[in-house]
């Protein structure tokens, strides 16, 4: 009887191992979605190229273009932006301009020059993908248009 006990409990407990996937099989993509003017906060330091964004800064996030190209702009926290898109070169642009930390290039693709013209920064909303060694901002205004980083602590 007391074998026949441990073999069902032996049983039981392969069920409901074979059920929970194994550590390495399991999903630990971390999503967060930004809003327009929202802050993005970097949980680890970000590279990209020789751009090297340090860990644990917020940053509000737009879309800049110039007539070399658009790019992924990282602003201070604290600027005010006056509107969801800027003319930077008038003085309220000049400003917000001034308080650009970091520039990401990006394809400039038909839709981004559609929506932002030259010289005007466009403050967008994103999806952030954080899968550890990799971390994906997406750019949900603009189809199929995202960065990747590598990422180190």
């Amino acid at each position: 009887m007391r074998s026949r006990r441990c073999l069902v409990l032996a049983a039981a407990l392969l069920l409901v191992l074979s059920m929970v996937p194994p550590a390495w099989a399991r999903d630990s993509t971390r999503v967060v979605v930004v809003d327009h003017g929202g802050l993005f906060c970097a949980p680890r330091t970000l590279i990209l190229r020789q751009v090297i964004i340090p860990a644990e800064r917020c940053f509000k996030l737009a879309v800049f273009r110039q007539r070399h190209g658009a790019f992924l702009a990282f602003l201070d926290p604290a600027v005010a932006v006056p509107a969801r898109r800027v003319d930077i070169v008038s003085p309220g642009g000049f400003v917000v301009r001034e308080r650009i930390l970091f520039l990401v290039p990006i394809e400039t693709t038909e839709e981004i020059v559609t929506v932002v013209p030259v010289n005007n920064l466009l403050l967008v909303p994103v999806r952030v993908e954080d899968t550890g060694p990799r971390l994906t901002i997406f750019l949900t205004d603009f189809r199929g248009l995202f960065v990747r980083f590598s990422t180190r602590r």
